[in-house]
């Protein structure tokens, strides 16, 4: 019976795994809080049903100690940065936003159980096979989607971003290269569950395409880096020297398919890098370095908070514009803003411990089935290493969430049937003793099945949350409820995500709105001092000290501090101009309109009447009325 038990939980556990890589970059990347949540659920369940064949057969594979100590060390800093006591300094560890890194955190621990499950279930090559076509067949749909749309084609729309479409096909291209590289007559058993060479090679044929479609210049140029280092690691190999071609005719093949789809525009986009580059409006990556860069004087050590990149962009931004950048468009950089030198140097030392790991165990190794798909999953890594530069793949779940699979598969196909000296690839738990007490074997099942309800709890009040939200701005939009209606909605989103300031700040104008100056200001309180960076949360708790009497130094305090925390935001010195204009401050007032003039010119179209378009005072008449 117990075996039997065994079985079904093996098979609960593959069948999620499998449903999640189907499902995560189908539904926009899984970035929305609903669908994020049941990642992070299912991936939770993966693990404790992987936990609990462990006890069952009374062993458990985890990674070597350097590897797995490092890890847990990165996830134990974060955790540590939200629950500090302090807020985030240049000396003292902590987070400028609490929601923000709290919710970070319970995606890297979803990638952690993901990385040691897959470690665990896909132990032999059959069940290597058969994850690779799962993740291969699911990037070949997600290309045929994306052709269909880019000829005008109704298709799912898939991942949200066409960057992030072309550093998740990138992955799969890497895969079917190395897919191609194993020799069908290596298993035989094998050779005959297995899809032919053609038909992979006709599906990395039309991934690669649908890539060079996307017109992402990192996703291209990071293919190309990807197969150059995968042909360089193919001629360390004997196995694999004399398969060199595969990659010459894979690039040729491709290039002829892009002539007849269209090579021009590809062509162009390629080399319109500088513009890239340099651009100041949607999609210039300077400007945003340069303000990543400013982050990192300020908080040096310990970084801002994991996730919080976006609470800060407003106040160090070079220069404004309309849009708002959540991510630096380059992970490492990202990194060190959050989490500073302490984070970047833990981040490093588990990709050094994991890189030592492979290189010498591909060096070890000469069998063909190994060097094939350790040269394709060292290929999509290399994919993903590349276009981070750039981008920031690495915030996306669905693309964190198969590199995980990857890195874990990496190091499982390594140790097929393969002894090494030095560290070991993994050091396996004896769990025997558990085994044998069915007391000991219960206790640790319970402790370990309400640590993961926790968790998943945990997981999915935002997500309840963010739904009685949606209901009351549907609501509130279509006016469909009565304002109380809508009121208990906002409630209940505050009830189950109490340290997600949008709701308070939400809920805050809508009791100011219905005549609740007292419950207003607390909320508003609330909402600042849960992202105390937030200018529009200052300004919006400034104008509502301005509606209240004897209040008028702090409303200036607050008008104050949100031109602080957005001091190239033209906006924020309009809202204080105009406060102190209606306070009789004229000669502040326009002080702080023409600074908002020299940031945005078009914005002088609405300053009040009286002021000239340079935004000083027009008439002599009005001069006089200021002085």
């Amino acid at each position: 019976m117990q075996g039997s038990l065994r079985r079904l939980a093996d098979i609960s556990a593959q069948g999620l795994l499998f449903f999640l890589i189907l499902f995560s970059p189908l539904v926009y990347g899984a970035v929305h809080p609903p669908i994020l949540a049941l990642l992070e659920v299912s991936s939770a369940l993966i693990f404790l049903l992987v936990i609990l064949i462990g006890l069952g057969e009374g062993r458990f594979r985890i990674f070597s100690k350097p590897l797995i100590v490092t890890g847990l060390l990165l996830i134990l800093f974060v955790f540590f940065q939200f629950h500090s006591p302090f807020s985030a300094s240049v000396f003292l560890p902590g987070t400028v936003c609490v929601w923000a890194t709290k919710t970070e955190w319970l995606k890297l621990v979803s990638y952690f159980f993901i990385f040691i499950s897959v470690a665990n279930l896909m132990t032999s090559r059959s069940r290597i096979n058969r994850l690779m076509f799962v993740v291969t067949a699911t990037g070949f749909v997600m290309s045929i989607f994306y052709i269909m749309r880019y000829f005008g084609m109704p298709a799912p729309r898939g991942l949200i971003n066409k960057d992030h479409y072309a550093g998740y096909l990138a992955m799969i291209v890497c895969l079917n290269v190395g897919l191609l590289l194993v020799p069908m007559g290596s298993d035989e058993r094998e050779a005959r569950r297995s899809p032919p060479h053609f038909l992979i090679f006709l599906t990395t044929l039309i991934t690669a395409s649908a890539l060079f479609c996307t017109h992402s210049r990192g996703g291209m140029l990071s293919l190309l880096a990807a197969f150059t280092f995968m042909n360089v690691l193919s001629l360390t190999k004997d196995a694999l020297r004399r398969k060199t071609w595969i990659f010459v005719l894979t690039a040729a093949c491709v290039l002829l398919m892009l002539s007849w789809i269209g090579l021009e525009p590809i062509l162009k986009r390629l080399f319109s890098v500088h513009v890239e580059v340099a651009g100041r409006y949607f999609g210039g990556r300077v400007p945003i370095w340069q303000a990543a860069l400013a982050m990192i004087r300020d908080y040096p050590i310990f970084g801002s908070g994991f996730g919080t990149f976006s609470c800060l962009y407003e106040k160090y931004e070079v220069g404004w514009t309309s849009a708002r950048y959540d991510h630096a468009h380059c992970d490492f950089l990202e990194f060190l803003c959050e989490s500073g030198m302490v984070g970047i140097l833990l981040i490093a030392a588990v990709g050094i411990f994991y890189a030592s790991q492979v290189f010498r165990r591909i060096m070890e190794r000469r069998d063909p089935f190994v060097l094939g798909m350790a040269t394709g999953l060292s290929g999509a890594l290399a994919a993903l290493f590349f276009h981070s530069f750039t981008d920031f793949n690495l915030r996306i779940p669905s693309q964190a969430f198969l590199a995980s699979i990857v890195l874990a598969l990496l190091l499982n196909v390594l140790v097929l049937r393969g002894h090494s000296s030095g560290i070991p690839v993994y050091e396996v738990l004896d769990w025997s003793n558990l085994r044998k007490s069915r007391i000991a074997r219960g206790l640790v099942g319970c402790i370990l099945t309400a640590v993961i309800g926790f968790y998943v709890t945990t997981c999915t009040m935002p997500a309840f949350a963010d739904r009685a939200y949606r209901r009351a701005v549907d609501a509130s939009r279509l006016k469909l409820e009565k304002p109380r209606k809508v009121l208990s909605f906002l409630r209940k989103a505050v009830a189950l995500d109490p340290l997600n300031a949008k709701y308070h700040f939400e809920i805050a104008g809508f009791y100011r709105s219905l005549g609740e100056p007292d419950n207003a200001l607390r909320e508003y309180r609330r909402a600042v001092e849960l992202e105390e960076t937030n200018a529009a949360y200052h300004q919006g708790l400034a104008w509502h000290y301005a509606s209240l009497t004897g209040e008028a130094a702090q409303a200036e305090l607050h008008f104050t501090k949100a031109i602080r925390m957005a001091g190239h935001n033209p906006y924020r010195y309009r809202s204080y101009a105009l406060w102190l204009m209606k306070n009789g401050q004229r000669e502040r007032a326009i002080e702080e309109f023409r600074r908002a003039g020299e940031l945005y010119p078009s914005i002088r179209s609405s300053f009040p009447a009286g002021l000239d378009k340079s935004g000083g005072l027009g008439s002599n008449t009005l001069r006089s009325q200021a002085g």
